[in-house]
C-alpha cells in the first residue's frame, strides 16, 4: 500500500512539474512572439497607422458635425421642404395625368 501511495505522489509531482514546464515554455514563446511584433510594428507599421488612426478621428468628428449642422437646417426649414416637396410631387402629377377639355358648341 505504501508503494502505491508513493507512485501516486511522484506521479503527481511529475505532472505538476510538467505543467510548470509547459507553461513556462507557453510563456516564453508567447513573449518571444510578442517580441518579434511589436518591434516589425513600430519599425514598418506604427507611423502609417497613427496617421491612419487621427484622420479617421479627424473625419469622423467633421462627418457628425455636418450631419448635425444638416439635420438643425432641415428641421428650422421643415415647412418649406415639405412644401416644396408637394409642389414638386403635383408637378409630376400633373405630367402624367390627362386632363379632358370638352368644347361649348
Amino acid at each position: 500500500m505504501r508503494i502505491y501511495a508513493l507512485g501516486g505522489e511522484l506521479f503527481s509531482i511529475a505532472t505538476i512539474l510538467l505543467c510548470l514546464n509547459f507553461l513556462a515554455n507557453t510563456i516564453k514563446t508567447v513573449y518571444q512572439v510578442g517580441y518579434a511584433f511589436g518591434t516589425f510594428y513600430r519599425r514598418w507599421l506604427h507611423k502609417s497607422l497613427k496617421w491612419l488612426v487621427i484622420h479617421a478621428i479627424a473625419v469622423t468628428i467633421l462627418l457628425c458635425q455636418l450631419a448635425w449642422e444638416g439635420a438643425m437646417v432641415i428641421y428650422n426649414n421643415r415647412q418649406q421642404i415639405i412644401s416644396a416637396i408637394a409642389h414638386a410631387w403635383h408637378q409630376v402629377e400633373r405630367s402624367f395625368t390627362y386632363e379632358v377639355t370638352t368644347a361649348n358648341n
